[in-house]
């Protein structure tokens, strides 16, 4: 047998999911998302940025994107449960979750007001905040303030899971591989990109109502990207 001490990051990471479970009931919600417009869409789009000599786009990208225009349609679920109410915050942040090492965990950066940035802003905000988590230069001031966070294990080959959302969030999306999988269009079997969301989300602030409307805006946006650029 051998013991690994816990590193200071680990310790937090252990306490805080500890305290979300105990405390946060949690309620959660699958379903499923074309991707394939998406797919065809991002090759498209990093042809230009390379071109421009900007970061490549990831699925993130276009998720944070499409999360933060559905927080922006339904700003309910941009809550926080404290003890005698719900508050409604003002900045649609979105965090998003990086993979450190074994000892470190993850790391979830937040993109600040991520309703009022373009597609590209996001592309390079995302891109930068990434390399800080990874080179250990991120403050505290750049992970605060998300109450909707993104975790992806889709570059795992994992297609489906459910994720412990943080003790300050009210949300946190799982999202699974893309994979392709034939299915019945319009009455035709075809091959689509599909991809499972799974969403957790705070069951004293959101009803499963609300919380099912607010994916299938997201599922609507990521089917037609093309819209995640105005």
């Amino acid at each position: 047998m051998r013991n690994i001490p816990l590193s200071a990051v680990r310790k937090i990471i252990a306490e805080n999911m500890v305290k979300s479970k105990r405390e946060i009931p949690h309620f959660y919600l699958t379903t499923e998302v074309d991707m394939t417009e998406c797919v065809k869409f991002r090759e498209k789009l990093n042809e230009e940025l390379l071109k421009k000599n900007k970061p490549k786009c990831t699925f993130n990208d276009f998720i944070i994107k499409a999360v933060a225009k559905s927080l922006e349609k339904y700003p309910h679920i941009n809550c926080r449960f404290v003890e005698t109410s719900i508050q409604i915050m003002d900045e649609f942040n979105v965090g998003f979750a990086v993979a450190l090492s074994f000892e470190d965990g993850i790391i979830v950066p937040v993109i600040p007001s991520a309703d009022k940035l373009s597609l590209e802003e996001i592309i390079i905000k995302r891109d930068v905040l990434t390399n800080k988590a990874r080179e250990k230069k991120l403050t505290p001031d750049g992970m605060k303030g998300a109450q909707t966070v993104i975790t992806n294990l889709g570059m795992y080959d994992i297609i489906n899971f459910t994720a412990i959302m943080p003790p300050t969030a009210s949300s946190i999306l799982a999202i699974g591989r893309i994979k392709e999988r034939a299915v019945v269009k319009d009455g035709e079997v075809i091959a689509r990109s599909i991809m499972q969301m799974t969403g957790s989300f705070d069951h004293r602030a959101i009803n499963g109502a609300c919380a099912a409307v607010f994916l299938q805006e997201i599922k609507t946006l990521l089917e037609q990207p093309q819209g995640l650029t105005e």
